[in-house]
């Protein structure tokens, strides 16, 4: 989905301490909206609807490396579509993995990457 990602803030942080200041005009969010419907901390950032259909999956991914480099975000992720449910669906920083009947985690993965 050209021209959308997702994002999280730092914990204690608000989209008007981050997000809202690079809406101005010249900032690198001066051509989107921002969108909280994610959960606490987590932000869609959409193109407007005047220029959505001209935005590069390219221009996204530039876009989506600015703002990695942004103080204040912890990640970025482009955002999808399924094209299946219409759900969004976006790779953030957690894996949900399910075991096969009678596994435990400590058989599959090293204790030092389990939370």
């Amino acid at each position: 989905m050209a021209g959308s990602l997702v994002l999280s803030l730092e914990d204690g942080l608000t989209s008007e301490d981050v997000l809202v200041p690079l809406t101005y005009e010249g900032g690198i969010l001066s051509d989107y909206d921002i969108i909280s419907d994610f959960g606490p901390g987590i932000f869609k950032v959409e193109a407007k609807q005047d220029i959505a259909e001209s935005i590069s999956q390219s221009s996204t991914e530039t876009l989506k490396d600015n703002l990695a480099g942004a103080a204040g975000i912890n990640w970025v992720a482009p955002l999808f579509v399924n094209s299946e449910s219409g759900y969004f669906q976006f790779a953030a920083d957690e894996v949900i993995i399910k075991l096969a009947n009678g596994a435990g985690v400590e058989d599959v993965l090293d204790s030092d990457v389990v939370s």
